[in-house]
């Protein structure tokens, strides 16, 4: 991350990056639905 961060890449980003290959693709669409769902109800989105 070290050297991520000297080229300029924002480290909290690839982190999250990281985390969501980790995961499984239709667990991470289910939340953004969900996500998408909850914006729309505050006419967020």
């Amino acid at each position: 991350m070290a050297e991520a961060k000297g080229r300029g890449y924002d480290t909290a980003v690839m982190k999250k990056v990281i985390a969501l290959r980790k995961r499984d693709r239709d667990d991470i669409a289910e939340e953004e639905a969900v996500l998408d769902m909850y914006l729309s109800a505050l006419e967020m989105a």
